[in-house]
């Protein structure tokens, strides 16, 4: 910041708010830092995201002040860089050797940070293993503590008894989304991102294709790095998430489905004899419940599917004009 303010050339207003807000970060960033370190059992995922955001994003703006002749600013901002890089590294370290019994046991899944799980880094260890010998039972990680059967069950069952005396066919749903509204929410961010970085495609391809028509000068093969650039944070982070949305949707099913199935259970013991003979519980334990996560797989097109046909029809729009209603209508009859 000081550096912009004393530039020759006078810095825009933008720069120096830029600088401001990034030392009020950094002076944030260490107080935080010691709280989720003594607070949490895994690397601060927000910390993490900021750092890894923040860093991808210094590039370009580095590789700009560098090109504009800042030498100063530049090799500031390079080092300013280079230690955001060794900060991030550091933060992912985990914290196993530090904790204590019983979190000292759980698996690395319960104590990777946001980058490991989104990377599926915390399962290297298992294919190493696998690699060198044949796998067994015991081989295999211990559940994470969120997927345990006995804290799904006092939910479920603490949520199901304020919701079960509610008239209406919707009592379970609704107990069931209470209790497991976390994990749902979880799944929210990277499925936008998804939407996000899928109709990033056309544009960039549509940039491609007006880029071949323009004449070739040093300014058409800067714009060519960068849709090089794009092109690759476009498709890696359109993989990572929708791995990560994949891997959040499925733990959800998982704790419904656990959750279910310990409900059923608890109801089934309060039966007598005779009615629990005739009841349907295995059939509530099997058919019923893979139903259920079914619809839990595809339940984002609730509200995913209307956010991209909107974004269709708007980019349509842009490049037929009213001409895009009629897809729209297609896809809304079928």
């Amino acid at each position: 910041m000081v550096h912009w303010a004393k530039s020759p050339r006078g810095a825009p207003r933008a720069a120096i708010a830029s600088a401001s807000f990034s030392l009020v970060a950094s002076l944030i960033l260490l107080p935080l830092s010691v709280f989720e370190h003594v607070r949490s059992l895994q690397p601060s995922p927000l910390i993490s995201t900021y750092l890894l955001f923040s860093a991808l994003l210094d590039i370009p703006q580095a590789r700009t002040l560098f090109l504009q002749r800042h030498a100063d600013l530049g090799n500031l901002f390079l080092a300013s860089l280079i230690l955001k890089a060794i900060i991030l590294v550091l933060e992912q370290k985990g914290k196993r050797s530090l904790l204590m019994a019983p979190y000292k046991s759980y698996p690395p899944e319960a104590l990777s940070g946001i980058i490991s799980r989104s990377f599926f880094w915390w399962l290297n260890s298992l294919f190493a293993k696998g690699h060198r010998q044949l796998l067994n039972f015991g081989d295999l990680y211990e559940t994470d503590p969120e997927l345990s059967s006995t804290l799904l069950q006092n939910k479920i069952v603490e949520t199901w008894r304020r919701y079960c005396h509610r008239k209406g066919k919707n009592s379970l749903v609704l107990a069931c989304v209470v209790c497991f509204k976390r994990p749902l929410l979880a799944t929210v961010f990277p499925r936008l991102c998804v939407i996000g970085f899928k109709f990033c495609q056309p544009l960039l391809i549509k940039r491609a294709i007006s880029l071949l028509g323009e004449p070739r000068n040093v300014e058409t093969k800067n714009i060519g790095r960068l849709l090089i650039g794009a092109t690759a944070l476009i498709y890696l982070g359109l993989g990572i998430m929708t791995a990560r949305y994949r891997h959040m949707i499925y733990r959800t099913i998982t704790m419904v489905r656990g959750g279910l199935i310990c409900l059923i259970f608890d109801a089934t013991l309060h039966l007598d004899g005779v009615t629990a003979g005739e009841s349907a519980a295995v059939t509530l334990m099997s058919t019923d419940i893979e139903r259920i996560a079914q619809g839990i797989e595809l339940s984002d097109n609730i509200w995913a599917a209307p956010i991209e046909i909107g974004i269709a029809v708007f980019l349509l729009q842009r490049q037929l004009g009213l001409a895009c209603l009629v897809p729209a209508v297609i896809a809304v009859g079928v």
